[in-house]
């Protein structure tokens, strides 16, 4: 109740139980609520803090998750990009044109490709073992991958083919298979120890090689000797004249070529001519050499033989056998040949003394009637 001051009061009253009367007490309000109302901002105070720290909590744990969430997600993608990588790479090891062989510092084989094991011709089994690279290589010795070799030189090739030879980072050599390929093999040095080996099928690049030095020292019409390799030939052959016989030199030249020529045309005159060069090649010995210098000249190395009787007797079996005639695109052509000899050293010191001094023998042959052999 509100009392003639204004004051809110607070009433209670109680019979007195041996007295017809009545006890009142007033009491002001703000007196009951003083203790409550001082605690009040306390309260608030601390109720405020404990939701903060909740609210805090909540975001914390909140923002946790979501790490988490990203987290995941950026495992999934790093193994989802790991499996993809990894299929790449599987992928490009296995449609590489090149055998892969990765070996690690203890010698255990890591990785090989189909590749590898087709030009190697190795079992799958292998591959599939994860064995050692000293048992795959094993496993070629002993199956004659590497041929018969003296021991010496089985220690320096297996030393190779096991691994680098010491001191260097990168190592390179070629070999060539039992079933003629040519392998390319450069092993690199891992960090790690071991090495990574990659093996190239060069074998065409080889028979290209071959040829063009094939091309570049032969007659491409007759595939003789050419004028340059007749040179080497004759230079090496006077190099060595004190550990020798001796040896003899014939220049020839096919008569009346010009006339089958102009006859029966180009072709024919190049059919002749390589008739000429397979009755020449079979005629020689094995360690003789028979070239074409150009035209229808002719030049013959006989190695080893010093004697001027035996030799005259070999150049007029060559008259006799350059006489016969000839079928070309079932044409019967005759001709005949003039040869010019020379015996070494007797005849010259020199490869151009010897040419010159045959080339004038030839001249001779030429002047005295043809088809006939002359010695300088």
């Amino acid at each position: 109740d509100i009392d003639g001051s204004g004051m809110m009061r607070m009433y209670a009253r109680r019979k007195l139980a041996s007295h017809p009367l009545f006890v009142a007490v007033a009491v002001p309000e703000s007196a009951v609520y003083a203790k409550p109302d001082q605690n009040r901002i306390r309260y608030i105070a601390i109720g405020s803090l404990i939701s903060l720290l909740v609210l805090a909590a909540m975001f914390y744990s909140l923002l946790h998750q979501r790490r988490l969430d990203i987290a995941r997600q950026a495992l999934a993608d790093s193994e989802a990009h790991a499996q993809r990588k990894s299929r790449e790479l599987e992928l490009t090891l296995e449609h590489m044109g090149q055998g892969i062989i990765m070996v690690d510092g203890r010698g255990q084989v890591l990785v090989t490709n189909d590749k590898a094991m087709s030009l190697l011709e190795l079992p799958v089994e292998l591959a599939q073992q994860r064995g050692t690279f000293d048992e795959l290589v094993n496993h070629m010795l002993a199956r004659g991958e590497f041929g018969s070799m003296s021991r010496s030189d089985e220690q320096a090739t297996m030393a190779q083919v096991r691994s680098l030879r010491p001191g260097l980072e990168r190592d390179y050599y070629e070999r060539k298979r039992p079933n003629g390929t040519v392998l390319a093999v450069q092993s690199q040095r891992m960090p790690g120890g071991g090495f990574v080996r990659t093996i190239t099928d060069i074998t065409e690049r080889h028979r290209s090689a071959e040829k063009i030095a094939h091309l570049a020292r032969h007659d491409t019409l007759t595939n003789l000797a050419n004028r340059s390799l007749f040179r080497e030939k004759l230079d090496s052959a006077v190099a060595r004249i004190d550990e020798s016989e001796g040896f003899c030199v014939m220049c020839l030249d096919l008569d009346d070529f010009k006339i089958v020529n102009d006859a029966h045309g180009h072709p024919i005159g190049d059919g002749l001519l390589r008739t000429v060069a397979l009755r020449l090649r079979a005629a020689v010995r094995s360690g003789d050499t028979v070239a074409r210098l150009g035209g229808d000249e002719f030049a013959i190395i006989l190695n080893d033989l010093g004697d001027a009787k035996l030799a005259e007797a070999r150049a007029r079996q060559l008259v006799e056998i350059l006489r016969e005639p000839y079928v070309v695109d079932e044409l019967l052509i005759s001709s005949t040949v003039s040869i010019g000899c020379v015996m070494a050293p007797a005849d010259g010191a020199s490869a151009d003394d010897l040419l010159r001094n045959a080339d004038i023998a030839l001249y001779s042959a030429k002047a005295d009637g043809r088809n006939m052999c002359r010695f300088y």
